[in-house]
């Protein structure tokens, strides 16, 4: 079996992390999780395409303004260099993949950022990082400090019937960590899901 056929069944970084992230959304319909994670894919797919400078179509309203949220971040870095977008890096001695964001040089030093629209913040994020980072260290980045940030979108009903909505970008979040932070995290929470994912794909 070639390596590129290995490399397809490795588990992805969400996936290991799924039964944890998984009982924060339980009393969440399907319904709304499933118009998040479309957001949110789109809100992906256009901050990327602009810091690449891809040629994009007009972004939905309400996409647009969580893309001007983080337009104000990457505005407020000092001539950034981007290093590497959306592409999925692999562990072959771990057996596990994930798909960093950005990966970006400022001044001299390089970071991994990663991109979140969910209402709240969540516990898993920071885990999810280190092991972006890890894999990144992996294909030979030498991150100096890891980055979550949260883009917002302020929304706004029109009447009471809250039928129509207005939606403006609001002043993103960011939470930075050190290199070794993401190392701290990746050795006590990500290590052990992994494990414990790999045990129960054994007994199934």
């Amino acid at each position: 079996m070639s390596e590129t056929v290995n490399r397809a069944t490795y588990p992805r970084v969400s996936d290991i992390l799924s039964p944890w992230s998984a009982d924060s959304f339980k009393n969440i319909s399907v319904e709304i999780l499933q118009n998040a994670a479309e957001r949110g894919t789109a809100v992906h797919a256009f901050c990327t395409g602009f810091i690449r400078d891809d040629f994009l179509p007009q972004p939905k309203e309400e996409v647009s303004a969580y893309v001007e949220s983080f337009k104000q971040w990457w505005g407020e870095l000092k001539h950034p260099f981007l290093l590497l977008s959306e592409r999925r890096l692999y562990d072959d001695q771990k057996m596990f993949s994930g798909q960093a964001d950005i990966i970006y040089e400022e001044n001299h030093k390089v970071y991994l950022a990663d991109i979140k629209t969910s209402a709240s913040f969540s516990p898993m994020w920071p885990i999810q990082l280190a092991a972006y980072c890890h894999l990144a260290f992996l294909h030979g980045y030498e991150i100096a400090g890891a980055k979550i940030v949260h883009v917002r979108c302020k929304k706004t009903w029109a009447n009471e019937e809250k039928t129509i909505r207005n939606y403006e970008p609001a002043p993103f979040k960011l939470f930075e960590y050190s290199a070794q932070e993401m190392k701290e995290y990746l050795s006590k929470y990500f290590i052990p899901a992994l494990d414990w994912y790999n045990l129960l794909k054994r007994k199934k």
